[in-house]
């Protein structure tokens, strides 16, 4: 019995191996196709991703001058015909091209595809001119002009209501050329337009300045602030006293906490105020959540030493 058993089993194993014969070659001369394609796969990827694409755009930002705002006076610009604008000239389309090509090209392409240099990062991507979907206020002439005048921030879009109207205009009027089926422009489409923004009554074109002189006025109207709040984080480190450890111990960023105190003076007519302005937000103000569970004689500590170290520090500088 034992040995019919193994007779059966000695069969079987021959004809397993038999059949494996050729597969198993196959399976080998598959196993090494399928190694060396994804090797070459797994390399062309690489390329693709690192070098075919990227590169030109990181070169393409890197080479883009980005150039400061000039000094500018504002001034009143003149009324405008908005009926000129309904079938414009070529005079007003080519003067449309050159803002065009100055405002817009760098990010929308010079023929308005959204595929300038300094749009290759941006998220979402600058529009396509050409494409009529999707907008997000819309392809008419008026919410074209709506865009310009305050911009779509979480877009990336910039305000253009630095540009006088009839440079707007004639921006829109030049950007409709991509494509033949914008809108239709009615002279109801264009009244209502000229309602909204008085554009024949004239407008006023506020002042422009250089962002980094706006930068530097900032930090020059912002700089006596921070000498204080250095003069008072530099006492305050040095005091060991209990109300100074008890204000270090309530804090979680010294030097927040006070640009927050002095930037709104009103906490220091009672200390009812006082409470009322650390609670709100606490921890936006540089102090800990907890603040607000301490005590009323911690609440009078702690105010008495802020006004204190506050008020000294006030009195001494202006005594320099």
């Amino acid at each position: 019995m034992e040995e019919k058993k193994q007779i059966n089993f000695q069969k079987i194993y021959d004809k397993v191996l038999e059949f494996l014969g050729f597969y198993g070659v196959v399976y080998i001369f598959v196993l090494i196709a399928l190694v060396v394609f994804g090797a070459i796969y797994v390399n062309k990827i690489k390329f693709l991703t690192s070098s075919t694409l990227m590169s030109p755009a990181i070169d393409s930002i890197a080479n883009t001058k980005i150039e400061d705002l000039q000094m500018k006076k504002g001034s009143l610009s003149p009324p405008v015909d908005v009926s000129l604008y309904i079938n414009p000239s070529q005079e007003i389309l080519d003067k449309g091209k050159e803002i065009y090509n100055v405002q817009c090209a760098s990010c929308h392409g010079e023929d308005g595809q959204g595929n300038g240099p300094a749009g290759a990062t941006l998220n979402p991507p600058p529009r396509n001119f050409h494409d009529l979907n999707g907008w997000t206020n819309g392809p008419e002439f008026d919410r074209m002009y709506l865009t310009l005048q305050d911009g779509i921030l979480k877009n990336g879009m910039a305000s253009y209501s630095n540009l006088p109207p009839e440079e707007r205009l004639a921006m829109i009027s030049y950007i409709r050329t991509f494509n033949e089926n914008y809108p239709e422009i009615t002279e109801s489409d264009m009244q209502t337009l000229d309602a909204t923004y008085s554009l024949s009554a004239g407008s006023v074109t506020p002042n422009q300045i250089p962002v980094s002189l706006a930068m530097e006025k900032l930090i020059e109207e912002y700089k006596p602030t921070e000498e204080k709040v250095d003069a008072i984080n530099l006492k305050i480190s040095s005091d060991n006293s209990p109300q100074a450890l008890s204000f270090k111990n309530l804090t979680t960023d010294i030097k927040r906490a006070l640009r927050s105190l002095l930037s709104n003076p009103g906490w220091n007519e009672n200390q009812n105020a006082f409470v009322n302005f650390i609670i709100t937000d606490p921890v936006q103000k540089g102090f800990k959540a907890g603040v607000s569970e301490i005590s009323n004689e911690q609440w009078t500590e702690l105010f008495n030493y802020v006004q204190s170290v506050i008020g000294q520090t006030q009195t001494g500088s202006s005594g320099i």
